[in-house]
């Protein structure tokens, strides 16, 4: 499990993509706000 809360304008996790992991993310308001990189 991955949870982010962040305004981030940088990726906070990158990892790629996995059927069994679950990401949650909070905070991005605006497109130029990221959470996660990579194949999310």
């Amino acid at each position: 499990m991955i949870i982010t809360l962040t305004t981030s304008k940088e990726p906070v996790y990158s990892e790629d993509a996995n059927a069994r992991r679950l990401g949650i993310g909070v905070g991005a308001f605006t497109p130029e706000r990221l959470r996660y990189g990579g194949s999310i």
